[in-house]
């Protein structure tokens, strides 16, 4: 059992929509990033596999202020990152019985 929240980060071309999968204690089980609106092979692989790995099996809740950013994407990473604390707010509501 578990969640599955859309959210979205601000990227440098505009929204960027993250999907993170959460276990029901708040660990990160999958992490989905459509960068296909970022700059190709400047932002665009911060949707790919070597960088939101970082991310798998963590909680929601951490800082990532250990996150290896992508490579001249620093908004990108960053933007992931956002994503994922405006998850963290969704799971915490639920946790508080917002569901």
């Amino acid at each position: 059992a578990g969640l599955i929240v859309r959210v979205t980060g601000e990227g440098r071309n505009g929204p960027l929509p993250v999907t993170v999968g959460l276990d029901l204690s708040g660990r990160i089980t999958g992490l989905l990033v459509d960068a296909s609106g970022e700059t190709p092979d400047i932002g665009q692989p911060a949707g790919e596999k070597d960088f939101t790995d970082q991310f798998i099996g963590r909680q929601v809740d951490e800082l990532f202020d250990d996150i290896d950013a992508v490579s001249s994407a620093t908004i990108s990473s960053n933007a992931v990152v956002q994503a994922i604390q405006a998850a963290s707010a969704v799971y915490g509501s639920f946790q508080e019985g917002g569901h």
